[in-house]
């Protein structure tokens, strides 16, 4: 639903890179654990959130602190064996330190002049222009229960005209398992999303009439009108988030775009140069 408010543009490659590493506002310090005497802070949890988070997808939200402490710990206990095994004066340390400085102030300069140079209130905006553009769409709400013949159908009819609970009866009766169990709601349907004679039945009726039984190709329905609406809009906080991100991903572009024309990059080597124009996406 979240493309109904954002086309997106195409992101270079690299700013898809930088938001998944933009590192989360720093906490305050609690200390959470400690491995051998030394302290793992919530600080410590953003970082880790800001490097493994994309990866923790399919951890349950309610263990992903444990995981990342985990993960800091497991870091420390590493660094210390390297220190201790004497890798801190390998002669690639050097080159090692300078890339993470690097990456640390790309994740630094993404956070402050791309994430957090958008707003809510931008967000917000975007939202308020693509729900005025959305048409008004009519739904109706209809329980229904499905039998294979008519006779049955006709019982059922009897019965509820005789003061039959229709969403019992949809439990007991009907052959639609799926919205059987639920009483027979097949919740809100605009035009067009049921089978022909269903919809012109289900569409005739007033609030809470129930049809005479009516056949379709999977048989013989009785339908209770519910209630009819407009379609609403999806509320702002269910969509803001995917907003924001788009909003994150077109700053990245105008940011790394400004920053690539602004810089005398160089492919030394052509086969690489031809790589590497070949990959780059429209500005």
């Amino acid at each position: 639903m979240l493309h109904l408010f954002l086309k997106r543009s195409a992101v270079l490659a690299v700013a898809g890179a930088l938001l998944a590493l933009a590192a989360p506002a720093f906490a305050d310090g609690k200390v959470l654990a400690k491995v051998d005497g030394k302290d793992v802070t919530d600080a410590d949890v953003a970082l880790a959130q800001s490097e493994i988070g994309p990866n923790l997808g399919s951890i349950p939200p309610e263990q992903r602190t444990a995981v990342l402490v985990n993960y800091i710990i497991d870091n420390r206990l590493m660094t210390a064996a390297a220190e201790k095994a004497g890798y801190g004066s390998d002669a690639s340390m050097a080159a090692r330190l300078d890339y993470y400085k690097g990456r640390a102030l790309r994740d630094l300069f993404f956070d402050k002049s791309v994430t957090g140079a958008v707003t809510d209130a931008e967000a917000k905006k975007i939202y308020d222009k693509k729900v005025g553009e959305i048409k008004p769409v009519e739904e109706v709400r209809a329980l229904h229960i499905l039998v294979a013949k008519k006779e049955e159908a006709d019982d059922l009819v009897a019965k509820l005209k005789a003061g039959g609970d229709f969403g019992a009866l949809a439990k007991e009766k009907s052959t639609d398992t799926g919205s059987g169990a639920a009483g027979g709601d097949l919740g809100y349907f605009a035009k067009d999303q049921m089978v022909k004679p269903f919809e012109d039945a289900a569409w005739a009726l007033k609030k809470d009439e129930v049809s005479a039984p009516v056949q379709s190709q999977f048989g013989w329905h009785i339908i209770k009108m519910v209630d009819k609406r407009t379609k609403p809009a999806p509320a702002f906080e269910t969509v803001k988030d995917g907003i924001l991100n788009g909003l994150v991903q077109q700053k990245a572009q105008e940011i790394i775009g400004g920053l690539h024309k602004a810089a005398k990059i160089e492919y030394v080597d052509a086969d690489l140069k031809k790589a590497a124009e070949g990959a780059q996406q429209p500005q």
